[in-house]
């Protein structure tokens, strides 16, 4: 029983043995017949501004990634993380596998990254008075050949100014004046980056306790300057006579009225621009 132990624990070893060397001894007999493995190349290509809220900006990077091998290979994995200042302030990886790479072909990779304002703001501090200042992304990009885990660094420097959370609350609500079906909703907005913030869209509704009184859907509404806070006035028309008796009666008794709903945002002109850097002049 020993010996019969003892052999199939050798075999399993040896198999082992052979599962690790095997791709090793293709690789070599491949470079034997001209065709050593060459190691992808991987550049930015651009950078999405893909989203921006009250508490993130959601970007993406694109990353060219050329095979310079006449067969085809395959990125099993992506990990990068952000900094500057000495501040790491984003991180993240892509699961694997996640693409192939044709043979001399150029392939994008997205990459998205979120970057929270709350995770910003050891930066913000540093910053201080400045515009912005100089970040990178290191990243690490693996392949996969015939087994073989194969990484390339991956990297880019740009400028990131000091990004704060933008703001906003309902103020205010009356009648419009001269027009008794039509309702005034007031929102103030804060815009603390040196920015411009474009406002998007706005949606919700008016409410008293449970009882909505109004619906709110606005596109096309104004930005807000860099640094500044504004009044949003919406105008609503009240439809129909049940609508107009809720609203008339919350007015004058002065029941507590609130806003439901959320305020979209558009892409700051210009972030892209300084978060690309020096490839920018590449266009």
């Amino acid at each position: 029983m020993k010996a019969r132990h003892a052999g199939s624990a050798g075999t399993l070893a040896a198999g082992r043995i052979v599962a690790v060397l095997l791709p090793a001894c293709c690789v070599l007999l491949l470079a034997a017949a001209g065709c050593a493995f060459q190691k992808p190349t991987v550049k930015l290509h651009d950078i999405e501004v893909a989203g921006l809220d009250f508490q993130k900006l959601d970007l993406a990077f694109d990353f060219a990634i050329t095979n310079p091998n006449p067969y085809q290979i395959s990125i099993w994995g992506f990990d990068y993380s952000l900094s500057g200042a000495g501040e790491k302030f984003a991180e993240g990886a892509l699961t694997q596998p996640i693409a192939s790479l044709a043979a001399k072909q150029t392939t994008h990779l997205r990459v998205p990254v979120s970057l929270l304002y709350r995770r910003l703001l050891p930066l913000v501090k540093k910053i201080g008075s400045r515009e912005a200042v100089p970040y990178e992304m290191a990243g690490k990009v693996t392949f996969n050949y015939l087994g073989l885990k194969i990484p390339v660094p991956a990297r880019h420097a740009g400028e990131i100014p000091p990004l704060r959370a933008p703001s906003w609350h309902f103020r205010d609500v009356r009648l419009a004046q001269g027009t008794p079906t039509v309702l005034e909703v007031v929102f103030e907005v804060d815009n603390p980056n040196r920015f411009e913030l474009p406002l998007r869209r706005l949606t919700g509704a008016l409410k008293s306790g449970d009882q909505a009184l109004v619906s709110v859907d606005r596109l096309s509404l104004t930005a807000i300057a860099a640094g500044k806070s504004a009044s949003l006035t919406i105008p609503v028309s009240i439809d129909g006579l049940a609508a107009a008796k809720a609203v008339a009666k919350a007015l004058t008794r002065r029941e507590s009225l609130y806003f439901e709903g959320e305020i979209s945002l558009g892409a700051p002109v210009g972030l892209r621009r300084m978060l690309l850097g020096k490839d920018a002049a590449d266009e």
